[in-house]
């Protein structure tokens, strides 16, 4: 994170709450980053097993466009998929 602090990683979470999607939402998008950038990181963050929509739910919680935050989801999940993640 910019400001050096670690930033909340759920990656092999199996239990989490809707205010930690928050918090590594809010903590993303704190970043200098272009907000496509930072939504694909966030969604790096998030645990494996998390749906789109708990993502997308977070994402309007915090003020960003329902598609664009799928959208992003989505294309990050794929990926992860194609490298064997």
């Amino acid at each position: 994170m910019a400001n050096g602090l670690m930033s909340l990683c759920l990656i092999d979470a199996t239990e989490w709450t809707p205010a930690q999607i928050e918090q590594i939402l809010t903590e993303q998008l704190a970043e200098p980053y272009r907000l496509a950038d930072n939504l694909r990181t966030a969604t790096l963050y998030c645990p494996r097993s998390m749906t789109s929509g708990d993502f997308v739910a977070a994402a309007v919680a915090c003020g960003i466009n329902p598609s664009t935050a799928r959208c992003r989801f989505n294309e990050t999940r794929r990926w992860m998929e194609g490298i064997g993640q």
